[in-house]
């Protein structure tokens, strides 16, 4: 094996030891889906997360079924604060790439009025107790977040625009 073939099977070697190890089993995976330890995931799975996450360890790599259909979602943080999550099929077929830029809280009264009055009109006609701004694949997001009585979270996803874009309980 010459020396560039090897530095790459080094590296690559590495970088799947360095995943294996990462401790994704730790975080905590919401209802219907399971934390997977990247070591057992299927290979075709694995070698689609270290294609597309070159130089990153993913912090988490969740299985979930939907309908009957399994995926995995590999989530990674890079150094900046952005963030990147791969879907793949059981097959290791590439599914999605979503690319999100570093979480910026944001005071309400930054929060453009058409983003507000949305947010307003999806979390019980009150303000959001934290607002962060962010980018998904260069679309501005703002993610309204309230704590429920129930110790859970509501979720509200507006557009720059205003537009509703998903309502969620955690």
């Amino acid at each position: 094996m010459d020396t560039k073939h090897r530095r790459s099977f080094l590296t690559t070697a590495s970088l799947l030891v360095v995943i294996a190890c990462s401790g994704c089993c730790s975080n905590k995976a919401t209802p219907g889906e399971v934390m997977v330890p990247f070591g057992t995931l299927p290979v075709a799975v694995q070698k689609t997360l270290v294609k597309a996450l070159p130089n990153q360890t993913p912090d988490a790599v969740e299985r979930e079924t939907k309908n009957g259909v399994e995926v995995y979602e590999a989530k990674a943080v890079k150094a900046d604060g952005s963030r990147q999550i791969v879907k793949v099929d059981p097959d290791g077929k590439l599914l999605s790439v979503m690319k999100k830029s570093a979480e910026v809280e944001v005071a309400w009264k930054q929060v453009p009025k058409s983003v507000r009055k949305t947010i307003i009109q999806n979390n019980g006609d009150k303000k959001a107790d934290k607002v962060e701004k962010e980018k998904e694949n260069g679309v501005t997001i703002y993610e309204a977040v309230t704590m429920t009585s129930s110790g859970g979270k509501h979720i509200v996803k507006v557009g720059k625009d205003g537009k509703l874009i998903m309502v969620k309980d955690k």
